[in-house]
Order: structure tokens, then C-alpha cells, then sequence
């Protein structure tokens, strides 16, 4: 059996994009006095120059239930049901703090309404290289730089999601670049 991991944000969902012009709009509406400062940033709290607890708020207002409105990548489900299928074990891993709101339950929540199947989910993992070693993960799926890099560190195979913040990455030798989950179903079973 292959242990794959699975990022969520833009790798699962396709909620970036969404989830910074929510912000944006969240701080003209509330007329709060902060600037977006990186409109393609992953970090919900590095988006403007605005203090953690004004990015929690944002989260407890309106972007939890946002989050679980957000639509799924394209044959993500299904793809991930068929690699289960042929025996490998689905480890979902996401950055995603329960600081902001309960991570886990929204996260899973969603996961289940969406029919995504996952053996494994774990939250609040910001650094993903300890969630590699520690479920001996064969595989990696991610929009993260950071999150490739450790894997190319730690010479595993994985999938790198093109976003606006990576499209100019250069990639790691076990890493290729997708743009959608039949590229990379595709890309699996070739192996």
C-alpha cells in the first residue's frame, strides 16, 4: 500500500481566490483600516496588513461558512475514490489552524459533503514534513512551495498544483507540475 497526502486549499477546493476577495470585501464593508498587501498570498492572515484577531473575526463572520460552500477540483473525488480503490491509503493534511475557527470540524464537514473519501485527516499541520515522516507518505499532492520542498528533501514523489504564488517555481527533481486531478490520476497509475 501507498500512502498518498492531500492538501486542501487549492489542491481539493479552489477557495484562494474566492477566500481573498472575500477578504478584501470583508475589510472595505466592515471599513476596517487595513490594505491587501498580497491578493494571491495563501496565508488568509498575510493577505493585508491586518492583526490575527481581525483575521480570526473574518473567520468567525463569514468565512467558515464560505469555506463550506466552496466547490471541489474538478474529479477530485472521484479520482481520490479510485486511487483508494487500487490500495492506497488517502492522508488528507491541511495547514488550515483551528485558531481561526474549528479547522477540523468544517474541514471534515465539507470532506463529507463533497463525498471525498480520506483515511487520515489531520489540521494545523504548518509545517507538512513531520506529517510526511510520520505517516510514511509515498506520495504528495500539494500547492505549496514549502510543502514540495520537504518532500523533494525527503525524495518523495509528489504533484504540484500550479496557483499564481508557484506558477514561477522552479520545480524539485520528483516533483511535476498539474493543473487537474485526471492529469494526475493519470500521472499515478503510469508509475
Amino acid at each position: 500500500m501507498k500512502n498518498i497526502l492531500i492538501d486542501v486549499d487549492d489542491t481539493l477546493t479552489d477557495f484562494l481566490y474566492k477566500r481573498n476577495n472575500l477578504i478584501k470585501k470583508y475589510i472595505k464593508d466592515n471599513k476596517l483600516p487595513y490594505k491587501i498587501i498580497d491578493i494571491n498570498c495563501t496565508k488568509s492572515a498575510k493577505v493585508a496588513n491586518w492583526p490575527l484577531d481581525s483575521c480570526i473575526k473574518f473567520w468567525h463572520d463569514i468565512g467558515t461558512e464560505e469555506q463550506l460552500n466552496c466547490k471541489p477540483q474538478k474529479n477530485c473525488a472521484k479520482v481520490i475514490k479510485n486511487l483508494k480503490n487500487n490500495g492506497y491509503k488517502i492522508i488528507i493534511v491541511s495547514a488550515r489552524p483551528d485558531i481561526y475557527y474549528e479547522a477540523y470540524k468544517y474541514t471534515k464537514a465539507w470532506l463529507d459533503k463533497q463525498k471525498i473519501y480520506f483515511d487520515v485527516l489531520i489540521i494545523g499541520q504548518q509545517d507538512k514534513k513531520s506529517a510526511m515522516l510520520n505517516n510514511n507518505i509515498d506520495i504528495v499532492i500539494d500547492d505549496s512551495i514549502s510543502t514540495i520542498t520537504s518532500a523533494s528533501e525527503l525524495n518523495l514523489k509528489s504533484f504540484l498544483f500550479t496557483t499564481e504564488e508557484n506558477k514561477n517555481f522552479v520545480l524539485p527533481e520528483n516533483c511535476i507540475r498539474v493543473s487537474d486531478w485526471k492529469q494526475i490520476e493519470k500521472l499515478i497509475f503510469k508509475q
